[in-house]
Order: C-alpha cells, then structure tokens, then sequence
C-alpha cells in the first residue's frame, strides 16, 4: 500500500482501561496483491475509530487497466 496516510488519533483513559480513537485517511493510493496480480490505483480510504470501534466512512479505487472498475463505498 502506498499514498498519503494521514492519522489523528488519541488514548485517555488509564492503563488498566485505555480508549483509544481517531481518524485515519489514505488519499492518492495504490495496492498490489502479489498473489493475484489485483492492482488498486486511486485509492481513498477513511477510517474513523471511537473506542472499541472502527467505522469505514468511505472507500473508494479502480482496477489498473480497466476504464469501467471500480469500486466505492461512502457513508
């Protein structure tokens, strides 16, 4: 995976309970699975965590060498 990742995240809490959240966001990406030859460009992806929770805001890619796939997710 390669692109911009940019990430705001916090913990409060103790140590013995911990809350972790924050927001992580993958702009201009790329994926290639080595495996099955799959190669994702134009990825963007936003996750946002709020304790023991994670929440896919929006994802969104197109398949290299093919005008017409893609995919994309936004809540």
């Amino acid at each position: 995976v390669s692109g911009r990742f940019a990430l705001d995240a916090a913990v409060t809490g103790t140590v013995a309970a911990p809350a972790a959240s924050g927001r992580l966001t993958v702009t201009n990406g790329s994926y290639e699975n080595f495996a099955t030859g799959a190669v994702l460009d134009d990825l963007r992806l936003d996750i946002v965590g709020d304790r023991d929770r994670l929440a896919i805001r929006e994802f969104s890619a197109r398949e290299r060498g093919c005008r017409r796939c893609c995919a994309r997710f936004k809540t």
